[in-house]
């Protein structure tokens, strides 16, 4: 499961950084037309030399993104391709979207403590260790066997006949019945099997708190991550109503530089704020995506009920 949240993460982060890629590029294109605006408007006389340093510097910045989005994009598909077994400089072209498809509204509503319960019959950690405990209870009751003295008995039944001395009448017959006990104990007590003994009562012990412990950080990683995901879905819900103000922010701005009343610095401002909110929804559904499959990675693939019996009383 592990590998599978490494790899669904490397996914989204590619897709993540494609449209990063995509929103960046669009930036460059608009900064470049929109320095040739301001460049015109300064030749007119309609706008200030600094109004032209602003735009170069947006447009610089601009560029500096581009670059680093692209760089990471390399990085991460090297990563994707070495999770893969590929070689790492084989082209990747995504063939599923997962971030674009997230939404507040397509984002399930986990059952955490229906969960909680399925994960605590049936995981397969706790099945392995029930196991373990299993084959530790057996070897504990070999061990306690071997504890036990050697005890043989052996029966004997003898038939005589007893001949008379001359004279004195017929013979007669002697039966007898003979036990023999015996009682077969090593010099040292069992020693050696005595502390055999005990390792294995203390490694059943040991499992018992193990599991425990498992049970425990099993539900606390489970509602830890349903807590995540509710709190990814109101902050991806607070990005896109911030995307939505942003654009229109931006439209605003233009309207009002067209007529004059700011400056480009304010439209370069408005715009990069909307970059911003772009790129912050885009963390909002990579946070989602991700919060989502860690929450699915820890839930059981087939529910098995799983017991540990303690250890037996010793001898």
């Amino acid at each position: 499961a592990l590998e599978h949240v490494d790899l669904g993460q490397s996914h989204a982060r590619i897709e993540h950084l494609d449209t990063r890629i995509g929103v960046r590029e669009r930036r460059r294109r608009d900064a470049d037309e929109f320095l040739a605006t301001v460049q015109d408007r300064i030749t007119h006389g309609f706008a200030s030399p600094l109004d032209g340093l602003n735009a170069e510097l947006d447009l610089n910045q601009a560029e500096a993104d581009l670059v680093a989005d692209r760089t990471a994009r390399e990085q991460s598909r090297e990563t994707f391709n070495d999770l893969l077994d590929r070689p790492v400089t084989a082209p990747l072209v995504l063939a599923v979207e997962i971030i674009d498809q997230a939404r507040v509204a397509t984002i399930p509503v986990h059952d955490v403590d229906g969960d909680v319960q399925a994960t605590l019959l049936g995981h397969e950690s706790l099945g392995i260790a029930a196991k373990q405990a299993e084959l530790l209870g057996l070897s504990l009751r070999i061990q306690r066997d071997q504890l036990l003295p050697q005890v043989t008995a052996a029966v004997t039944a003898e038939r005589a006949a007893l001949g008379q001395r001359p004279g004195q009448g017929s013979d007669t017959i002697d039966n007898s019945l003979s036990l023999t006990l015996t009682y077969a104990m090593p010099l040292d007590g069992w020693r050696a099997e005595r502390a055999q003994y005990d390792q294995l009562t203390f490694q059943i012990q040991d499992q018992a708190r193990q599991v425990i412990s498992l049970r425990n950080d099993l539900e606390q990683s489970l509602r830890n991550a349903g807590r995540r995901i509710e709190q990814n879905r109101r902050l991806l819900g607070l990005a896109e109503q911030r995307l939505a103000i942003e654009r229109t922010r931006l439209e605003a701005t233009l309207r009002r530089y067209e007529t004059g009343a700011v400056d480009n610095l304010e439209v370069t401002r408005a715009k990069q704020s909307l970059d911003n909110a772009e790129i912050a929804l885009l963390d909002a559904r990579v946070t989602m995506v991700t919060a989502d499959a860690e929450y699915r990675a820890i839930l059981p693939l087939t529910p098995i009920p799983v017991r540990v019996d303690a250890p037996e009383a010793g001898p």
